[in-house]
């Protein structure tokens, strides 16, 4: 070429280059006309909802606008609920699928597999990375990365890009989008996943306050309905149902049990074991030694929630073996009390598919137990005040109003369903001149031991009474004559050998010294009248029963008498 050429093709070459770089810089303007307007067509299509749930379905329709996908996800990342022992070594969560487009093309078994994902953010490291950056991240050909996690669409995606939503400077959701050509994605992708990114952080942080602000308000609602139902009644296994129920249904957990920490004897006593599907799955009343559930001392002693996994290895083996029994996959145990007094425990049960334990839920839960300790505690003085009125003070058996009812009632039953029912009266022989001999703390003594002698002689069905002054008597459903005036023996028997406590009268008496010769033993005068033989209403029972006690003292007192019969 000559020197002319070389000059000529020189010029060319330099027109060439600035028509080229025209056209380049003619496309880029337009291709960010065009992502511009794209944005604002998604952010206008993001604001038309505050529902997460159509937010999120929005997300995948619009992103196809701005950066192409064969198929896309949306990944959340989930609250989760502190528990014992948790640190910062896990600083970005755990994220699961929350919308997912085009995997079915693969198959249905290969979209149900990615939508069960879930992955540990900081394990996994294209994951890791957009959190630590807050970047977009281009992997060309996943087959050649090596971090590349393999899931059920592996062999027919090959191309990734993904980027992180972030809302005050914390990772809340990942975009993952998938091209079936190797090498589709290039950096002008990572940029515009950036530009749409904070659209999307936008739209999400906006339905995320919305829905805070709907679960409050649901969370005020729950707290507002518990309570009433909770304070509806005094009656402590109403409570108790309401409290099971209650926490089962509003934090979506499959069972409830509620314990009574008895501190004499160090252990945990089950008051109510529920089960959504099941009922009641262990028995009331069965107790757990706590110096074997040291987690669960832990609890009522610190007054600080726990929560406790199955598939934990760090965990108390007693509790996961409790886990494990029932089938279970973890377990929140709150302190259930008022105040810093704590009286028993709550265990909410979850199984593997029921709703994980969030920072949210265990708030509600701490809410309603404090609500639900209110309650018990009511329940509890309610029953209190409730036996005092109808137990004697001094003998802690029931008082005369108790026993006028009951033997009402066992009398009716007695005439509905031809059952026989048997009455005896007993009077504790020369009481007054025990009394104004040895003074009053010793009479109050020997009351209380006959009071503890007919409790450890007659059955659950029977009802034992202090009748009056130093009377006492015992009403026995299906106990005819014969088998009243046995019993009648046998107490009169056991009250005649027992030999009394004097040590326990001494340090009350002031004359102590005055009295050196033996305190005598007991001797009862009683009385048997049955239904319907010797009467047929409780007024004429209790007169015959009376009458009877009333002759075996002028035969001679130490005796049993049977009503119409003469002594037994």
């Amino acid at each position: 070429f000559t020197p002319e050429e070389i000059a000529l093709g020189e010029q060319a070459a330099g027109q060439i280059a600035l028509a080229v770089a025209k056209a380049r810089a003619l496309e880029t303007e337009r291709e960010q006309r065009q992502l511009a307007e794209a944005l604002r067509q998604v952010g206008l299509a993001l604001s038309e909802s505050l529902d997460i749930e159509m937010v999120l379905d929005r997300l995948l329709d619009e992103i196809g606008r701005v950066v192409p996908y064969d198929a896309a996800t949306v990944m959340l990342v989930e609250p989760s609920a502190r528990s014992r022992g948790d640190s910062p070594s896990r600083p970005y969560g755990r994220i699961r699928i929350a919308r997912l487009r085009g995997y079915e093309q693969f198959g249905a078994q290969v979209a149900r597999d990615i939508a069960a994902l879930s992955f540990e953010i900081e394990t996994t490291e294209n994951l890791r990375r957009m959190a630590e950056t807050g970047r977009p991240l281009i992997i060309p050909d996943t087959a050649a990365y090596p971090g590349w996690i393999k899931a059920g669409a592996s062999a027919y995606l090959r191309s990734w890009a993904g980027a992180p939503i972030l809302a005050h400077g914390h990772v809340i959701a990942f975009f993952s989008l998938d091209k079936i050509e190797p090498g589709f994605y290039r950096p002008e992708h990572a940029e515009r996943l950036a530009a749409f990114a904070g659209q999307a952080a936008l739209a999400v942080e906006n339905a995320r306050l919305f829905a805070e602000t709907r679960r409050r308000a649901e969370e005020q609602r729950i707290l507002y309905e518990a309570t009433r139902e909770f304070t509806a009644g005094l009656e402590e296994e109403t409570v108790l149902r309401a409290t099971a129920r209650r926490l089962t249904d509003a934090l979506h957990t499959s069972g409830c049990t509620l314990s009574r920490w008895d501190r004499a004897q160090d252990c945990l006593v089950t008051l109510l074991s529920y089960d959504r599907t099941r009922g009641e799955i262990e028995a009331r009343g069965t107790q757990y030694p706590l110096a074997d559930y040291p987690t669960t001392r832990h609890v009522l002693e610190t007054h600080q929630p726990i929560i406790i996994h199955a598939d934990d290895p760090t965990a108390d083996l007693s509790e996961r073996a409790v886990l494990e029994k029932y089938g279970y996959a973890a377990v929140l145990m709150l302190p259930l009390g008022v105040g810093e007094n704590t009286f028993g425990l709550i265990e909410l049960s979850r199984r593997a598919d029921d709703p994980p334990f969030t920072d949210e839920s265990l708030q509600l839960a701490q809410s309603l137990s404090g609500s639900a300790g209110v309650a018990l505690e009511n329940a509890r003085l309610h029953a209190e005040v409730k036996a005092l009125s109808v137990t004697d003070g001094l003998t802690g058996l029931a008082n005369r109003r108790a026993f006028d009812r009951a033997l009402e009632r066992e009398v009716a039953r007695a005439q509905r369903y031809g059952s026989s029912l048997a009455l005896i009266i007993l009077d504790i022989d020369s009481f007054k001149q025990y009394n104004d001999t040895y003074g009053h703390p010793a009479g109050d003594a020997r009351l209380r031991a006959i009071a503890d002698l007919l409790r450890n002689n007659v059955r659950d069905l029977d009802v034992a009474a202090r009748y009056g002054g130093e009377e006492f008597a015992i009403i026995l459903p299906h106990t005819d004559r014969e088998g009243a005036a046995a019993m009648a023996e046998r107490i009169r028997a056991a009250a005649e050998q027992m030999a009394y406590d004097e040590e326990r009268i001494t340090s009350d008496l002031t004359r102590a010294a005055c009295h050196p010769s033996p305190i005598p033993g007991y001797t009862l005068s009683l009385g048997v009248a049955a239904f319907p033989e010797d009467a047929q209403t409780p007024e004429a029972l209790l007169r015959a029963a009376d009458d009877a006690e009333l002759a075996a003292k002028r035969a001679g007192k130490n005796r049993v008498w049977l009503a119409g019969a003469g002594q037994a």
